[in-house]
């Protein structure tokens, strides 16, 4: 199925297949467990890593949007969402992600020592 992915290392956002599967969504995010802090209007819901602050990074990026109170720490993922939760296809394109603010090493630090995290 059709999702974004949201690389703040790389700096893009761009198209990727996800099978559906759990084991997808780690590989995609690079991680161990999910969250799903945000759905948006159109049933679009943004995956993260759960775990990005307690685990160790040598580097860390993130991302937020115009009128976020907080980033997104490491690689955000948008899926679909049907009427029973279910991953599907996202209805977003990537043109709907382009006033994307990302976060360096530096940004990324205050706000963890901000929020204890660090």
């Amino acid at each position: 199925m059709k999702v974004i992915l949201i690389d703040p290392d790389q700096q893009t956002v761009a198209v990727c297949n996800h099978d559906g599967t759990l084991e997808s969504l780690y590989a995609l995010l690079d991680c161990n467990s999910i969250e799903a802090p945000i759905r948006y209007d159109n049933n679009d819901t943004l995956y993260c890593d759960e775990e990005s602050w307690i685990t160790p990074k040598e580097k860390l990026s993130g991302f937020m949007f115009p009128n976020w109170s907080y980033p997104i720490l490491g690689r955000g993922l948008i899926v679909g969402t049907d009427d029973e939760g279910e991953d599907i296809g996202c209805e977003s394109s990537v043109d709907d992600f382009k006033d994307i603010i990302w976060c360096d090493h530096k940004t990324m630090t205050e706000h963890g020592m901000r929020i204890g995290m660090l």
